[in-house]
């Protein structure tokens, strides 16, 4: 029997996996006065003037963990193309991102690799057929960086994605990126509270618009937040055992 307790343990055992490592290149502790400006071949953070967060990282602190985390991001991104993510199914890609950690590599994530990996366990470690779980991700082609000359007014990229599996008692969402394991029902809310709380702690999340810039951003910013809006989009469900589009 696969229930909402196996589908935590999942979501404890991504959470795991990534704890400790720095994972994740759009997220951090940075404040708020923090830019990083996308160029067609290469990403250069620049900082501003007051980097220091709720947690009062230091600015020289908080730049060399962000430059940090890009480039292990960009070691992982030519990684991910070595290995031909695209093409595989959601979770033989998290088996290949799985083994590769597991034999020390680079495990640097952002949320749809994390979500690939916690499809893996999912089907490896705790029961759950690949028929049953899916990668899902959100965007809201609808939001605009007009606000932002630099922007030129482009669309914004940046997309959202989680792991939802099929128990015998309901859904559940794991999305190790965000930190939130619940229902399919109380997602909406408890991702909501979540970018609430890192907006108090300080944490800042990098927004993309268009394909050339990136912006550092209050964690529950509207253009975040407008991927649980009405007129966001999701993607068409990937199953576990279906290709990920390359």
């Amino acid at each position: 029997m696969v229930d909402k307790s196996k589908a935590e343990s999942v979501y404890d055992s991504a959470r795991l996996f990534y704890g400790g490592h720095e994972k994740s290149s759009n997220k951090l502790y940075v404040g708020s006065n923090f830019t990083l400006a996308r160029g067609p071949e290469h990403d250069l953070p620049v900082a501003a003037d007051n980097l220091a967060a709720a947690k009062q990282m230091p600015a020289d602190k908080a730049l060399k963990r962000v430059t940090t985390r890009w480039n292990n991001h960009m070691a992982s991104d030519r990684y991910q193309a070595l290995d031909n993510l695209g093409g595989r199914t959601p979770v033989a890609a998290g088996q290949a991102l799985y083994n590769r950690g597991i034999a020390g590599g680079n495990r640097a994530a952002n949320c749809g690799a994390m979500a690939c990996v916690a499809l893996f366990l999912a089907k490896d470690k705790f029961g759950f057929s690949e028929l049953g779980i899916w990668l899902i991700t959100v965007r809201n082609r609808n939001t605009h960086g007009a606000y932002l000359s630099t922007f030129g007014g482009a669309p914004m990229t940046f997309a959202h994605s989680w792991a939802l599996l099929n128990a015998d008692d309901g859904l559940y969402v794991v999305d190790p990126w965000a930190g939130v394991f619940c229902t399919q029902q109380e997602y909406p809310r408890r991702l909501t509270s979540q970018f609430n709380q890192w907006q108090q702690q300080g944490k800042r999340v990098s927004v993309d618009y268009g394909d050339k810039y990136r912006f550092w951003t209050n964690a529950n910013d509207s253009a975040i937040l407008s991927l649980l809006a009405d007129d966001a989009q999701t993607d068409r469900p990937i199953a576990g055992n279906m290709p990920i589009p390359k």
